[in-house]
């Protein structure tokens, strides 16, 4: 919320009480939500004077002032608003705005400097927050939007980022705001590859902020991933790039990197990423991209790290998918998060993963809204025609279908695409 909205909303409450005190009970607001510094003075006198059951109006309020040229502002306030009905709304604006910048605040000094009390001071806040909005109990909060997304095509997607495979997108229903979701697959199957092409779409298709956490791959090697995806090059040339790359590809090379630094793409190369340093980086990229979508990727489950101490590695990662699916849902953001499977797929004929295949897999499969696997015949039989073909099995959609998907994977140019068959399908519909 800009700083205007946040004024305006202000003036819109005390005008209001002016125009009916009976209402102010019902506010459930603090002096200290207010963001202009008068205004939280204007609000605490009428706070006193409720407590002590004097009544609010210019008068009373202007005499607990010391301030005598206040007088006229507040005339002007008390002539905002035409009726009361509407307070509760502008009410809860100021709120939020409230907490919000609390929260980017305290975010932000854990950023430049981690500490447990910075630690222990956004998660009061978070608590706090959390509690208020409590208090929201029927679905007036959720009208605007309600009637936006059924009468405004515009607004029909708001919540929706494509995956870039439409193929992918009609059964998985493509990314949706306040999701997690899980993506599995044994090591070297493409995880890695599949998140990059995916956050790379988001980005490129201007659907949204496209953020990685990466906990064994540095940011360099991620651009030289993306580029060949981009480019359609072998990862290997960025061994030596000067050597290995032609004049032509070198010019190239340089156009996709400048395209590349121009997307709102970011990769954080952090080595065992805490639910906490996930809700800094979403607050930051809300402070950068206010009105965008976010979708943020991590690679992956096992290499995360946590706050508190474990008896048992499934406590561990319950607490951590727990405050991943809380993170989708308080800042509207969808998370992707990668996992690796446990050896017990190798043991059967039939190699296709399952849901209980993910390593401590209860609570992941209960806080996961969709969860997709990875499977690729060559990768356990070398003498398989598949031809780089990788299955994405969508093996939970809680709002949507289940089913199977087919890919091409061209691993030396860490890209994924649609087959050829189903490009031209698409084409001539």
């Amino acid at each position: 919320m800009t700083k205007f909205l946040a004024s305006e909303a202000e003036q819109a409450v005390l005008g209001a009480v002016f125009l009916e005190p009976s209402i102010f009970p019902e506010l459930r607001l603090k002096p200290e939500y207010f963001y202009t510094e008068f205004h939280q003075e204007v609000f605490q006198v009428m706070q006193d004077l409720h407590e002590k059951e004097y009544p609010i109006d210019i008068l009373t309020v202007f005499d607990k002032l010391p301030n005598p040229q206040d007088l006229p502002y507040l005339t002007e306030l008390s002539g905002k608003m035409p009726t009361a009905q509407n307070v509760s709304f502008y009410a809860r604006f100021i709120k939020e705005a409230y907490f919000n910048r609390k929260k980017h605040t305290i975010a932000k000094n854990y950023t430049d400097k981690p500490n447990e009390e910075t630690e222990q001071r956004l998660r009061e806040v978070l608590l706090t927050a959390e509690e208020e909005e409590k208090d929201q109990r029927d679905f007036m909060d959720l009208g605007q939007k309600f009637i936006e997304r059924v009468y405004e095509e515009q607004h029909a997607y708001d919540d929706y980022m494509s995956t870039g495979f439409e193929v992918l997108d009609r059964v998985l229903d493509g990314l949706r705001l306040e999701e997690l979701v899980i993506i599995g697959a044994r090591p070297s199957v493409g995880k890695t590859a599949f998140a990059i092409n995916l956050a790379y779409n988001i980005a490129n298709s201007d659907m949204g902020v496209a953020t990685l956490f990466s906990c064994e791959m540095s940011k360099e090697q991620i651009m030289n991933r993306t580029l060949s995806t981009m480019m359609g090059v072998n990862v290997s040339v960025w061994k030596d790039p000067y050597s290995r790359l032609n004049l032509k590809d070198k010019d190239r090379a340089l156009r996709s990197f400048t395209h590349l630094n121009e997307l709102a793409f970011h990769v954080v190369d952090k080595a065992s990423p805490t639910v906490l340093d996930i809700e800094a980086e979403i607050i930051r990229n809300q402070k950068e991209y206010p009105d965008a979508n976010q979708a943020i990727f991590i690679d992956y489950l096992g290499l995360m790290g946590s706050t508190g101490r474990y008896e048992r590695k499934d406590l561990e990662i319950a607490s951590i998918t727990k405050g991943l699916k809380q993170l989708a849902r308080k800042y509207r953001v969808c998370i992707v998060l990668l996992a690796q499977l446990s050896r017990s797929v190798e043991q059967r004929q039939d190699k296709r993963p399952m849901l209980s295949d993910l390593r401590d897999s209860g609570s992941i499969e209960q806080d996961a809204d969709k969860i997709a696997f990875l499977y690729r015949e060559d990768y356990y039989d070398r003498a398989s025609q598949s031809n780089g073909a990788i299955e994405i099995i969508v093996a939970k959609n809680r709002n949507g279908s289940i089913g199977t998907v087919k890919l091409d994977f061209i691993k030396e140019y860490n890209k994924f695409a649609a087959p050829l068959l189903q490009k031209t399908a698409n084409t001539a519909h």
